[in-house]
């Protein structure tokens, strides 16, 4: 349809109307044929790089391929401009072409070269031959040879003095002129052309910008010699019969129109009226009417590509590359190169064309074009090079991809991409990630020193690239490569840089992606169908301990058996999935022929990086509990020894305490060593340097040469070598271990075994309440407790079979067994056991008495005789039976027909299973080897993974591995002794106590770096100390409530474990943790307070007056959105108040608090009499749990339902902010902030009830603009980080606003102080609104999405994307997802403020033991803090805004 539009019309339509012409233009979809010869009859076009057919009469000029000439001297030239911009007409009979050739001449003559208008002439004014019919001067007589004529009014010598010209056909064109005719003035003559009569080709009048695009912009003189004429030149002749003739004459000055598209290049294809893009847009390329939309257009550069291209090219239709690249193909891109002033000057490969501006150390294209090798240069060079050394001319690029098809050599054009761009709107779309809003160009540049030279021929700024990116994109399904996309970003240099050693980074790099949306669905659904067999996984084995646990209702315990489980299950699916997925990628990485897969980029490898952290973290947490699971278990050492004499005091305790050592040191044996590990590992990666297989590139290189380019390590990549290495040196471990040394050397499982029968002691273990294992160690010889010579005597005779086995059974070898005993016998054993470490403990504080280690040690023989009369089935009502297990029992590793049921006498049975697979191993580290070893592949992995460092990696898995050893073999006395879980909790407190001051100091580093310091000052010290107040409470409260929770996990040993004296000093230690941790975190909720109510903010007003008059706009919606502000200060998702009620109903309606009686069971019901007394620490406990499950439930109902269906305050203040046109300006910090956008894209506002509703329903049915920030984005919320001079810029503007809002009121003359207070309020509120709009060029800023690393860490990594001349970075906005700045309300630290209230709560409990004071204090305090934070905000809402403080309620 916009064909048929006249051309008239097509001059008043709007810019981007006709820009978006080009959308029907398909040429560049194409390739072509690559020459460098062309026939006879043809000419080599320079702005398509095809050959072309000369005009009739013409053929190609001997001298120049770019060129036609006449096809003979009886020719001459009607018009001749370039390429085949040619017409020949053939001189009348006799004659020849002139000199210039634009004539007819019979022979050559000079004239008197002292008269400059005197010229040779072989034509009329009207072209016509001289006749020689007259001799007259005055009438030109008409000559029929060249002679010396006058040139006479209305004409005048061209600029080579050939002839005399009229003047209208100074710039030859096809037609008459009309009108009258006059000679040029100096003034009117551009590039020695007259254009007085070219303004007519254009339908009107224009008067270009001459201004370049530095960042304080000026007149260029390189534009102001060339822009008009360009235009002129490239337009003249251009209409519909001279483009669309069949030899394609184009009679449009070539040259000209090349001059064009550099001046638009340097401009940046500013689309702006009367810039460059825009006048060549509207006058030659938009011209519908001329042009054959979706054909090449000869001599005539494309310079932008559709706004489809991006679709195009993502299609599934796309084929415009048919063929595919192998590893070691070099990917052929070829740069057509032309001078500024438009001559064609060459074709050239990119990496001859020297582009990274690095000179010599750049001529070698191989590995940066290497298909598939991800490639990365950074150089640096003084300032003052590039602004004058003659190695860096400024030349201009059209950039080609080369390919070969069916044996051709073909052409593809490939974009451009400048990310100094900006649209009509002044946005920068190509500074967004989002590459669809991207607008592609097609010509650029390496420098600029030609714009810059202003009217006084004075170099004044230079452009330079100094950052090059070249993304190559495979399709994902044909294997094909989209054309390469050229990222440029520019740089700037002054005149004031000279002089200063200043110095540029200049980066060039080659990135290879494709869509992996497919690969990363098929991760996340292996995740999914595996993390569901894992949670059946973990309900069978919950069922199992269930049964070996002897219980008989699902109570807490086996909940949160379950979640372990589940947590052991989910983190090996992920870390196998996680090294799956990296061997996979190493693997058809490194070993594909043809590309077909590349590495991903950041953002996709985002959920790779998820699989690393679940990985570690869930199977830390599983060794956890592993440790704290193996370090509780019930051992007992079984003497069997006799006394001799019958004096019990005679049988010796070393062997005990022998069999007790040995035990101890095997608990963390592996058969994995992982000191060995490491080391092995290490060295594969590092010196026989396998780390170089994580290069991104396809090929391996192990040694490279100094010469050799060494890419970047991808982490993928880095993740699969390492496990590949870490699994291959652990099985090598394990098969040495299992086939060599515990065969040849020593096995120390079979040791201690030994070490069992020797010294007549058996081990009886029990894991569960019913469930263990039994190593039996009683000698064959009856006694252990002999001399050296009866000892080996005993030896002697085991050797040489003269003497019984040591089997549990006749005849048997058999000694290690599992055990699944029966209730009666556990209620028995339990008894004695409880009896005998009621003596330990009383042991313990009574130490000097002897009567006691009497009763210790008969309690103990008490307990060893019984334990020796069941192996020996003396007790008849403690059975057991001994079987192997069956074969589906040691898959599923379950115990199938016990005899729970009573027989005939009332006994049931216990059954000892015969461990031929040596399950009781789990009881010590090397039965859990494969978990181990999963977490420490994961640590290692994970370290590297962040650091890319391996060697950091190996340390930190070692030192992990260590600690862990440590704590198992510390815990391993008793896990429940008072004295060792004291020790355990101030080894919990220092880690987590460390971890807070780590923390403390990266967040003190945030705030140094956000604040603008430069030194550490005292605030800075302060800052630290009170985050280490808030981190170390936060790390002490969390420790109390663990160690709580952990000892109501064993309330039911309260009688065997939790009384004495150093019970009741543990718990008055907790105490003091618990005052410590109210202490700390009330000073961290202070400093909480402090820090948000002194904020700087502002609200933005878009609104425009209807009258002109500022004044006159309403101030209402101001004082509304403030009123909504103030209100959500204090706002939370736990309710202080609902939340203390629901404690107080489980605690005390349920009867929760009967948990922490001081007995053994968990009773809730039970009556006052049998609770007489309540433990402080179960308290602390299940008032802990209370707090956060309320806590939990609170936050997820508000977020699942109350959030989303009934109210979200947030989003409402938003949205108000958007319907109220007020945009949030803060800065919690000096070059630090959030932005709220609430410009409404109604444009006003301030309407009545009627418009407001019509511009909801037009947003509803999306009959309007988005309200993001962005052109079709509805982010709002913005990170802000600000560079020094946005502050120093911002502060001068709001002290000047401050200094009045204040002190106003105190003034005699109000009014006049009123006024200039809203003065300086419209000039802070003129400065913000410019800002955001991308209107003052000295404070740009950039957005984007923060990285995953950086939401992590709630810290934004990379802050420069341009290095301005006072070495400052640039300001950016950071798209807020997360709602990162409710940090400055109540609502974004609801962990702090959770955390304050729990120790607040626990304090007072702990003091009273009453849990309704407890809840009354809380709730009373938490209401203070909220008061003093509402009062303290408000105020400096008041004192910051023109908001009166009496109207925000």
């Amino acid at each position: 349809m916009l064909k048929s539009i006249s051309y008239l019309f097509l001059l008043i339509l709007p810019s981007h109307i006709i820009f978006s012409q080009s959308s029907t233009y398909t040429a560049y979809q194409s390739s072509f044929a690559y020459v460098t010869t062309c026939g006879s009859t043809q000419y080599y076009d320079i702005a398509l790089l095809q050959c072309s057919s000369c005009p009739s009469n013409a053929t190609q000029k001997s001298t120049d391929r770019t060129q036609c000439d006449c096809i003979s001297n009886s020719y001459y030239y009607v018009i001749n401009q370039g390429g085949g911009s040619l017409i020949c007409s053939a001189c009348p009979t006799g004659l020849v072409r002139s000199t210039d050739g634009f004539g007819c001449t019979a022979d050559n003559s000079t004239c008197d070269t002292t008269l400059t208008t005197r010229v040779p002439t072989e034509s009329a004014l009207d072209g016509t031959a001289n006749t020689g019919s007259s001799t007259s001067v005055s009438s030109q007589a008409r000559l029929a040879q060249e002679t010396c004529v006058t040139c006479v009014a209305g004409t005048w010598s061209d600029p080579d003095n050939q002839r005399c010209t009229p003047c209208a056909k100074v710039t030859p064109q096809t037609g008459v002129p009309s009108g009258t005719i006059s000679c040029c003035s100096t003034s009117a003559i551009q590039d020695g052309m007259c254009l007085t009569y070219l303004s007519g080709i254009l339908g009107t009048t224009i008067s270009p910008t001459y201004l370049n695009t530095f960042d304080s912009p000026t007149l260029s003189l390189f534009f102001q010699q060339h822009l008009s004429a360009a235009v002129y030149l490239c337009r003249m002749n251009l209409n519909s019969t001279t483009t669309q003739t069949n030899n394609r004459t184009l009679l449009s000055n070539v040259t000209a129109c090349q001059i064009l598209a550099n001046i638009a290049a340097m401009q940046f294809y500013y689309p702006v009226t009367n810039y460059a893009y825009y006048l060549y847009q509207q006058y030659i390329w938009g011209l519908t009417s001329i042009w054959n939309a979706s054909f090449a257009r000869p001599s005539i550069p494309f310079l932008q590509y559709p706004s489809t291209y991006y679709q195009e090219v993502n299609s599934a239709s796309y084929n415009w590359i048919p063929v595919t690249f192998g590893q070691n193909n070099i990917l052929q891109i070829k740069l057509a190169k032309y001078s500024p002033t438009g001559q064609y000057l060459g074709l050239f490969d990119a990496y001859d064309a020297y582009l990274l501006l690095c000179g010599g150390s750049y001529t070698d294209g191989k590995p940066s074009f290497t298909f598939g090798t991800h490639y990365k240069k950074i150089c640096t060079i003084r300032a003052d090079t590039l602004w004058s050394s003659t190695l860096y001319d400024t030349a201009f690029f059209d950039p080609y991809i080369v390919f070969t098809q069916s044996g051709t050599s073909r052409l593809l054009p490939t974009p451009v991409v400048i990310r100094n761009y900006q649209s009509d709107s002044s946005t920068a779309p190509n500074m967004n990630d989002d590459e669809s809003t991207w607008v592609y160009h097609r010509r650029f540049f390496l420098i600029d020193r030609i714009s810059g030279i202003t009217q006084n021929k004075e170099l004044r700024n230079i452009h330079y690239a100094k950052s090059i990116r070249l993304l190559n994109t495979l399709t994902s399904d044909t294997n094909y490569i989209q054309p390469p996309v050229i990222v440029v970003e520019y740089g700037e240099l002054s005149i004031s840089d000279l002089g200063k050693n200043a110095v540029v980074q200049i980066t060039f790099e080659t990135e290879y992606r494709m869509n992996l949306d497919a690969h990363i669905r098929s991760i996340w659904i292996a995740i999914g169908v595996l993390c569901g067999l894992s949670l059946i996984l973990a309900v069978i084995e919950t069922m199992i301990w269930y049964s070996r646990a002897g219980k008989q209702v699902i109570d807490l315990g086996t909940i949160g058996k379950f979640f372990l489980y589940v947590i052991n299950a989910v983190g090996t699916i992920f870390f196998i999935v996680m090294a799956g997925v990296s061997l996979w990628w190493l693997i058809f990485y490194k070993r594909q022929d043809a590309l077909y897969l590349v590495i991903p980029t950041s953002i996709q490898q985002a959920s790779f990086t998820v699989l690393v952290v679940v990985a570690f973290v869930l199977k830390s947490l599983d060794i956890l509990q592993l440790i704290i699971r193996q370090a509780s278990v019930d051992i007992f050492f079984i003497d069997w020894e006799k006394p001799k004499s019958g004096n019990l005091n005679t049988v010796s305790a070393w062997r005990s305490y022998f069999v007790a050592n040995e035990f101890s040191e095997i608990q963390t044996f592996r058969r994995i060593n992982v000191t060995l590990q490491l080391i092995f590992v290490l060295l594969l990666l590092k010196v026989i340097n396998l780390e170089n297989v994580a290069t991104i590139q396809p090929e391996v290189n192990l040694f490279p040469s100094s010469s050799d380019y060494q890419p970047d390590y991808n982490g993928i990549l880095r993740v699969g070598i390492a496990f590949s290495m870490w699994l291959a040196v652990a099985l090598i471990q394990y098969l040495v271990y299992i086939l060599f040394y515990q065969r040849r050397v020593e096995d120390k499982i079979i040791n201690f075994i030994d070490l069992c029968s020797v010294s007549n002691i058996s081990v009886f273990i029990l894991m569960d309440n019913l469930y263990g294992y039994y190593i039996h160690g009683r000698s064959p010889h009856g006694l252990a407790d002999v001399n050296m010579k009866d000892m080996m005597l005993n030896l002697n005779r085991e050797d040489n079979q003269m003497i019984g086995k040591r089997g549990l059974q006749p005849n048997s070898d058999e000694q290690i067994f599992i055990v699944r005993v029966d209730r009666a016998f556990r209620l028995q054993y339990e008894t004695l056991l409880q009896s005998y470490q009621n003596r330990i403990l009383s042991r313990l504080t009574k130490k000097g008495e002897e009567h006691e280690s009497e009763i210790l040690l008969a309690s103990y023989r008490n307990l060893n005789e019984f334990l020796c009369a069941f192996m020996s089935q003396s007790l008849p009502i403690y059975s057991y039976t001994v079987r192997h297990r069956y074969f589906l029992e040691k898959i599923l590793n379950i115990e199938f027909g016990l005899r729970t049921t009573p027989d005939a006498n009332g006994y049931t049975e216990s059954t000892f299973f015969i461990d031929v697979d040596r399950n009781f191993t789990k009881i010590l580290f090397c039965g859990y080897e494969n978990s181990l070893f999963i977490w420490n592949t994961a640590t290692f992995l994970f370290i590297d993974y962040f650091a890319s460092n391996y060697v950091l990696a190996a340390i930190i898995t070692y030192l992990l591995n260590l600690i862990a050893e440590k704590l198992r073999y510390f815990s391993c006395q008793n896990f429940m002794d008072i004295s060792a879980q004291k020790t355990n909790t101030y080894i919990a407190l220092g880690i987590l106590a460390g971890l807070g001051v780590l923390i403390a100091l990266v967040q003190t580093w945030k705030w140094f770096l956000r604040s603008g310091r430069e030194i550490t000052d005292i605030s800075t010290i302060s800052k630290f100390v009170f985050y280490i107040f808030g981190s170390v409470g936060s790390a002490i409260l969390l420790v109390t409530a663990g160690v709580s929770i952990y000892l109501l996990f064993y309330k039911s040993e309260y009688e065997k474990n939790f009384s004495g004296e150093d019970f009741v000093s543990f718990e008055s230690l907790l105490k003091i943790f618990l005052v410590v941790s109210f202490i700390f975190k009330t000073l961290d909720i202070i400093h909480l307070i402090f820090r948000q109510a002194r904020i700087d903010i502002f609200f933005m007003d878009w609104e425009k007056s209807k009258t002109g008059i500022s004044n006159n706009v309403a101030v209402w919606r101001t004082y509304f959105v403030a009123n909504e502000f103030n209100e959500i200060q204090t706002s939370r998702r736990i309710n202080v108040t609902f939340q203390m009620f629901f404690v107080l109903f489980f605690l005390k309606v349920i009867q929760l608090e009967n948990i922490s009686c001081a007995q053994s069971g968990y009773i809730l019901f039970q009556s006052a009499a049998n609770c007489t007394e309540y433990n402080q620490s179960f308290r602390t406990g299940i008032g802990f749990v209370t707090l956060l499950g309320t806590a939990i439930v609170q936050y997820l109902a508000y977020v699942l339902f109350y959030q989303r269906l009934i109210a979200d305050r947030i989003v409402n203040f938003i949205d108000l902010c958007s319907v109220s046109n007020i945009s949030v300006f803060i800065l919690d910090e000096n070059q630090h902030g959030y932005y709220i956008h609430g410009r409404s894209p109604h444009g006003a506002t301030n309407v009545n009830i009627k418009e407001i509703l019509m511009n909801l329903y037009r947003e509803e049915n999306q009959m309007i603009g988005t309200r993001g920030l962005q052109a079709n984005s509805n982010e709002q919320v913005f990170i802000m980080k600000m560079n020094r001079n946005f502050r120093k810029q911002y502060d001068m503007l709001f002290r000047n606003y401050n200094n009045y809002v204040g002190p106003r009121k105190s003034r005699e003359d109000t009014e006049r102080y009123t006024d200039m207070l809203l003065q300086s309020y419209q000039n802070l509120n003129g400065f913000l609104c410019a800002f955001i709009d991308h209107s003052i060029a000295s404070h740009k800023y950039f957005v984007r999405n923060r990285y995953f690393v950086e939401r992590i860490f709630d810290y934004e990594f990379q802050t420069q994307a341009h290095i301005q001349s006072d070495n400052t970075v640039d300001n950016f906005l950071y798209i807020d997802n997360e709602r990162s700045f409710t940090k400055i309300f109540f609502y974004g630290e609801e962990r702090s403020l959770f955390l304050w209230n729990a120790a607040t709560f626990l304090l007072v409990d702990a003091i009273a033991q009453n849990y309704v004071l407890a809840a009354a204090i809380t709730y009373t305090l938490n209401a203070i803090f909220v008061s003093i934070r509402d009062s303290f905000g408000r105020r400096n809402l008041s004192r910051k805004t023109l908001i009166p403080r009496n109207f925000l309620i």
